[in-house]
């Protein structure tokens, strides 16, 4: 018998618009094929770009394991 083992592929952008940056995210979910499983985009305002990362890796991470319940 072989274990199983969820496969999928984490996709993050991180932008700043204009000066000081205000940053946003996309992150999704696909599979080995592409098909999108969760995606989501949010407006971050004026934080860092690496704590506008941070979160968007967060939320990708936390779909993940929600996925594997």
């Amino acid at each position: 018998m072989q274990d199983f083992h969820a496969d999928c592929i984490i996709n993050v952008l991180v932008k700043g618009f204009g000066r000081p940056s205000k940053h946003s995210w996309v992150a999704e979910l696909r599979t080995r094929n592409s098909v999108n499983i969760v995606s989501a985009f949010k407006f971050e305002g004026m934080k860092s770009f690496e704590e506008s990362e941070a979160n968007a890796i967060h939320w990708a991470l936390h779909q993940a394991q929600i996925l594997l319940q």
